[in-house]
């Protein structure tokens, strides 16, 4: 009956139900209510005609709308329906991975969205992890890294990683403003190179991202700030996207209004600049058109994106009509808003620590602003109770159980830690880190207050996700990702200051194999420990034959549907450097259709040579690939050539044949 009448949540306009519930609600709706309840089937190809008879409608008693999507959708369609102005409209959506998607654009559509308990039962369910088989050439070699450091756990400290790849790599993502800035002022030279009007920006936060572009820019550019998810701003620009190229261009004038405010006066100019946020939510076509325009005009345009998929990054420039487009692939730039050692910790407050170690653990790219230290000491000052202040930590479901209350705690207690004494005893210690989470933000906690002589000032800290970037890392199970981060922190971590267990010449608490009750709970997560930052410690106990019975896994991302195909979902999770389905792709073959965007995965993602060791030999051999994709699948061979040749030659054959279709490819 929640559900239903939402009497407890009048102003939830949208549900999301599972499977089971969606078949049983509209048995449920007309017996236990008097309201309507109608089902309507929309796609990109009849959104307007059902927008608008929804639109004129307008019911005033509550209708319940099943709504089934079809087709291929945008997000800006989705935000106009349920903005729609009929707040009578109940709308129903059935779970999936789309919607969520989708919806998850807008963080003003969180407010109005209902997600019953029974969701996430529903995940748990539908998306069990997936063991590695030592059959598969990624799975044995997992397999088998996985049985040597349980037998060698003293082999993370010095082999697997190091601190040189992933410190490069935060370092140059660090100066994304800087190569903004720069490009800003060079001249658009069509001639010589056709991209010098356009850039991708990889970023989390689009409005913050594009404020502070708008800030820090020098003087002598204007920059128009458009949001593609608002209708009324995008509608704005449809006189720029005409044959008209002079478009109004909001300026502040000297003169003030009554509220002594600056004016804001319409001139008619050509904008020198555009940053396009929420570029995601449009149409290809209208995204093309409108990159034609700025090509034509000479207007440069900077495109934030979440995630830089193909038709995010490579544009049909329309000329006109008598010749054929021709294609231009925008240079990707990614945001890294880094944070750096704590030089001045100890004026530093309980509040400031914790946000620089939240986004070490869960590798948030949010800045530090007093919104976020506010949320946390809210959060904090609540006795830890209202989660919802924890919205930057949404996609850590695991967290949000109330059984794992003791989990968040431990992280809070053990990032929080600023006055407390260099020396501590085992025992506080074992006291203190009771999980794992609480053992990870102790190490975190120590490495943020007391960096290595050998960290510069100007040196980035590493958060976990870019720490796993390393190609041979990704061949690490979970449990063995965290223990090499573990021993990156203490590493780098002032020798008297670094927690290290002197009898076993180990960081403290580690080997995990040992005394962490792992079960299932070894599960590739890309972001962050996922699923093992809610395991127990038992410091006085071996769990060591348990654990190593059970094998790393990891989530199956799912095959698409009629809003998502299977080729986007595997470009999309190859980009962000998460787990594909390893073993369906090992017996079928990645199911990549087009050469640009296998080209486009190659250049851009880190699981690149897991994805190449799932293709058979003669898929590896006739690989078409760009100059920039074979310079890096190259770059990472080489780091991980070794680990692949120590397997045994008679037992994993599979493998050794694709390491050798690699090779000839490289040649």
């Amino acid at each position: 009956m929640h559900l239903v009448g939402m009497r407890s949540n009048l102003n939830k306009r949208i549900a999301i139900v599972s499977k089971d519930h969606w078949k049983a609600l509209p048995t449920i709706i007309s017996k236990e209510t008097h309201f309507a309840q109608e089902e309507i089937f929309v796609e990109e190809s009849n959104f307007e005609s059902l927008f608008l008879r929804l639109k004129q409608a307008n019911p005033t008693s509550i209708v319940f709308l099943h709504v089934n999507i079809t087709g291929k959708i945008t997000a800006d369609q989705i935000n106009q329906l349920i903005e729609l102005p009929a707040p009578a409209f109940k709308m129903i959506f059935q779970h999936s991975s789309s919607i969520l998607k989708l919806l998850d654009f807008s963080s003003s559509f969180k407010d109005l969205i209902y997600r019953p308990e029974s969701i996430r039962d529903s995940i748990d369910q539908k998306f069990l992890p997936i063991p590695y088989s030592r059959r598969s050439a990624v799975g044995s070699v997992i397999h088998e890294t996985f049985d040597r450091l349980c037998d060698n756990p003293h082999e993370l400290s010095h082999s697997y990683w190091c601190k040189e790849v992933p410190l490069q790599y935060v370092v140059e993502c660090g100066r994304w403003l800087e190569k903004v800035k720069e490009w800003l002022r060079l001249p658009v030279t069509q001639t010589v190179q056709m991209d010098s009007f356009i850039r991708i920006l990889v970023c989390s936060d689009h409005g913050k991202t594009a404020e502070q572009l708008h800030k820090e820019s020098c003087e002598d550019v204007r920059i128009r700030l458009i949001d593609a998810g608002n209708r009324a701003d995008f509608d704005s620009l449809k006189e720029f996207l005409s044959e008209n190229s002079e478009f109004q261009f909001q300026e502040r004038s000297g003169a003030r209004n009554e509220d002594n405010h600056p004016k804001a006066s319409n001139v008619s100019i050509r904008c020198p600049a555009i940053v396009l946020q929420k570029a995601s939510f449009l149409p290809q076509r209208k995204l093309e058109v409108l990159i034609s325009r700025c090509f034509k005009f000479k207007v440069k345009i900077v495109v934030l994106v979440s995630c830089p998929l193909i038709s995010l990054c490579r544009f049909r420039i329309y000329h006109d009509s008598r010749s054929p487009p021709s294609w231009v692939h925008a240079p990707i730039l990614t945001q890294r808003n880094n944070i750096y050692p704590g030089i001045n910790v100890a004026s530093e407050s309980n509040y400031h620590l914790i946000c620089k170690g939240l986004k070490l653990m869960f590798s948030l790219d949010t800045l530090i602003t007093d919104e976020f230290v506010g949320s946390v000491q809210d959060f904090i000052k609540g006795n830890m109770q209202n989660l919802s202040q924890l919205s930057f930590l949404d996609h850590n479901d695991d967290l949000f159980r109330a059984e794992n209350q003791h989990v968040l705690e431990d992280i809070f207690n053990n990032l929080s830690k600023s006055d407390q004494p260099v020396e501590v005893t085992w025992d506080a210690l074992q006291e203190e880190c009771k999980t794992l989470a609480g053992l990870l933000a102790r190490h975190i906690n120590r490495h943020i207050r007391f960096p290595a002589e050998t960290w510069a000032d100007d040196m980035p800290l590493i958060c976990f996700a870019d720490f796993c970037r390393q190609p041979r890392v990704r061949f690490l199970s979970q449990v063995h990702r965290v223990e090499a981060y573990i021993h990156f922190l203490s590493k780098n971590t002032a020798s008297t200051s670094a927690l290290i267990d002197s009898e076993k010449n180990l960081p403290f608490g580690l080997p995990l194999i040992q005394i962490a009750d792992i079960s299932n709970a070894n599960v590739h997560c890309a972001h962050n420990p996922g699923k093992l930052l809610c395991v127990d410690l038992s410091h006085g106990e071996t769990f060591l034959q348990l654990n190593r019975s059970e094998y790393p896994m990891y989530m199956d991302p799912g095959h698409g549907d009629a809003v998502i195909r299977h080729l986007e979902i595997i470009e999309h999770q190859s980009i962000l450097g998460a787990e594909l389905n390893w073993e369906e792709m090992f017996v079928n073959g990645p199911e990549i259709d087009s050469d640009e965007v296998f080209k486009h995965i190659c250049t851009h993602s880190s699981c690149r040579i897991m994805l190449l060791l799932s293709m058979n030999p003669s898929q590896i051999v006739n690989l078409k690939l760009s100059n920039e994709g074979m310079r890096e699948i190259e770059k990472d061979f080489l780091e991980c050539q070794d680990l692949l040749h120590e397997l045994p030659r008679l037992q994993f054959g599979v493998l050794r044949s694709r390491t050798a279709a690699i090779w000839w490819l490289l040649l």
